[in-house]
């Protein structure tokens, strides 16, 4: 399997989310992490976040549906016809009753590259898709944003795309719910910032709810290498990097 080719995983999760349909539940929900239980061990290169994304903001497969409870999600259009016709090629049971094992058991090269091809026409024809995601910079800062914004050009990341709050008075009004379950942001790269944020909530920090909570976008603590969170040249083009890789 390619570093990169998270298709396998995504077809697994989207089968996982169907097994929970039922005539009070027609799109399926289930919590995301409910759905990493489930699937099998991710190799070491996958991590659930960025398989979250693939899923949510980049392929469109699943939302998120708060109605049931903070943090589930449920299949969209896209999502359900690609698991009916995940399961209509291998001639499996497509009712709530069938069995993801049987599923594992069954699935080979041929159907696998039949998803990577839906996915692909998905990511062209979605318009929430092709959305340019913005990259949110959040905290005090060591170097001023013309600095940061030269240094983002570095990775080829134009300056629209990235957005910077780095007065730390001012981000104590920042809104920390209005990130939840947004497709505003694709990253967020998190400097330091006041405990005192809006829409904490229980947490005793950002960086503790979004360790905790479900339903933000991916993102990066910007820390030095002692350890200490910090907006700097070195920290940022680390982030960056990775973003960009």
């Amino acid at each position: 399997m390619k570093k990169n080719d998270y298709d396998f995983f995504i077809n697994q999760s989207l089968l996982i989310v169907y097994k929970t349909k039922s005539e009070k539940n027609p799109n399926g929900f289930i919590k995301m992490s409910e759905v990493f239980k489930k699937l099998p061990p991710l190799p070491a290169f996958i991590d659930g976040g960025t398989l979250s994304y693939y899923l949510g903001r980049k392929y469109c497969l699943l939302k998120p549906y708060s109605e049931v409870g903070r943090g589930n999600w449920v299949l969209t259009d896209a999502g359900m016809e690609m698991a009916e016709k995940l399961l209509e090629k291998e001639d499996i049971d497509s009712s709530s009753n069938f069995d993801i094992d049987v599923f594992n058991s069954h699935i080979d090269e041929r159907v696998e590259m039949k998803v990577v091809e839906k996915i692909r026409e998905l990511e062209i024809a979605t318009p929430e898709a092709n959305k340019t995601k913005k990259i949110l910079i959040l905290g005090d800062s060591q170097i001023n944003a013309n600095q940061i914004l030269k240094l983002a050009k570095k990775y080829k990341i134009s300056p629209k795309e990235v957005v910077l709050e780095l007065d730390y008075q001012k981000n104590k009004r920042f809104n920390v719910g209005e990130l939840q379950y947004s497709d505003k942001f694709s990253h967020m790269l998190i400097g330091p910032n006041s405990h005192k944020m809006v829409n904490l909530g229980s947490y005793e920090s950002l960086i503790s709810r979004l360790r905790e909570d479900e339903g933000f976008p991916n993102y990066i603590e910007l820390r030095e290498i002692n350890g200490d969170l910090k907006i700097t040249k070195k920290s940022l083009a680390e982030a960056f990097k990775k973003i960009t890789q």
